[in-house]
């Protein structure tokens, strides 16, 4: 009991001040009101204009905001792998997956969850890396993960790391 507790999914709260989890650090949001709703990064704090001041009102734009963020993120580091690869990049396409990080198919599309872009850059890269060494391998065979430690030579300690932290990232 005491280990489940300890993974529980975090609870967002959606009011000014609070922090929000972001390439592994933690972004302040700032709400104000306003006509239309937005959200964008100033510095260290996320700019949240909302339409009506309640939870769902301050989530939509922040998700919305997010799923910007991780694409373009998530897009960068798949194209930098997939150089380091010698592969042609890959379609990045996001997902709303709160329990599976990404996937692959043989159209070359790499799904990831946008909530990924939450976790620290190094494990960010791991799932990447993961993702894109079945363009080479569909199965997790042996070859496949030693694809996957040529791309991420730190990847066993990685993969134990989002393992253990990765209800921090499942929220919202």
């Amino acid at each position: 009991l005491a280990v489940w507790r300890d993974r529980q999914v975090p609870v967002q709260p959606w009011v000014d001040g609070a922090g929000v989890p972001y390439l592994g650090g933690v972004l302040r949001l700032r709400v104000v009101p306003g006509k239309r709703a937005r959200a964008e990064l100033e510095g260290p704090e996320l700019r949240v204009t909302a339409v009506t001041p309640d939870a769902e009102g301050v989530r939509r734009p922040v998700v919305a905001w997010y799923r910007r963020a991780a694409l373009a993120h998530l897009a960068h580091r798949a194209f930098v792998f997939s150089r380091l690869a010698v592969l042609p990049p890959p379609r990045v396409l996001l997902s709303s997956a709160s329990s599976r990080w990404g996937s692959c198919n043989s159209r070359r599309e790499v799904r990831l969850s946008w909530r990924l872009v939450k976790a620290p850059p190094a494990l960010i890269d791991y799932v990447v890396c993961h993702e894109l060494a079945h363009l080479r391998h569909m199965n997790h065979s042996r070859e496949f993960w030693a694809e996957v430690g040529r791309l991420c030579p730190d990847y066993k300690r990685l993969r134990d790391e989002l393992e253990a932290t990765d209800h921090l990232y499942r929220s919202f």
